[in-house]
């Protein structure tokens, strides 16, 4: 029964939705359902509001309602997922209210490339994008950015070619700081930039 999808992968889920889907579509998670001693996600269309929802993405075939398919949390793995917007690479999008798809500048995953076709390949975003580094000078608190170097990661999904990196991080608090004081920022995936988050002083 759940073998006839190509998307049966170690990765995937046996799903039945509540309504059909088609392929490639969104979707929320609606409770679980034993069949043949096999758990299988209950699934729904996808509603905006506390709590955070899971969030399944259906394979590539269409699938009515009350049958199986195959999903995926595309955690770690891409998946294909439908696009309403213009997606752009690397840009976050997610799921919005009473829609099957994904629409840019909406949290919950991360594009891997441009969408065509109305589909778009993505990756969950993991979660905020956190790094630390070494102020490169003295910040004043007038200074609207900071140069930042010997860059690492904390958390998420960087993008950051080296550890020796420059980048540009934007002061948005008004802080001070000394030279090589050791600075955490965020990435702002929204705006486009690195924002502070502390400043450890002094160096």
């Amino acid at each position: 029964m759940f073998g006839d999808s190509p998307q049966t992968y170690a990765i995937s889920i046996p799903f039945t939705p509540n309504t059909a889907v088609d392929a490639f579509a969104v979707m929320e998670a609606n409770g679980t359902a034993t069949v043949e001693k096999l758990t299988v996600v209950q699934t729904k269309q996808f509603t905006a509001g506390a709590p955070p929802k899971l969030i399944y993405v259906n394979g590539p075939m269409d699938v009515a309602s009350g049958a199986y398919g195959q999903c995926s949390l595309a955690m770690g793995v891409p998946a294909y997922a439908k696009a309403t917007s213009t997606i752009n690479e690397g840009g976050i999008c997610g799921p919005t209210d009473s829609d099957w798809t994904l629409t840019a500048d909406f949290p919950g995953f991360i594009a891997l490339a441009a969408d065509a076709n109305g589909v778009v390949l993505v990756v969950r975003d993991p979660g905020p994008t956190i790094c630390k580094g070494l102020l490169d000078g003295v910040l004043a608190d007038t200074d609207a950015t900071a140069t930042v170097d010997n860059v690492v990661a904390m958390s998420g999904i960087v993008p950051v070619a080296a550890a020796s990196d420059e980048l540009t991080v934007q002061n948005q608090h008004d802080w001070d700081g000394d030279n090589d004081a050791v600075c955490e920022f965020m990435w702002n995936y929204t705006d486009g930039q690195w924002e502070m988050l502390q400043i450890s002083c002094p160096a």
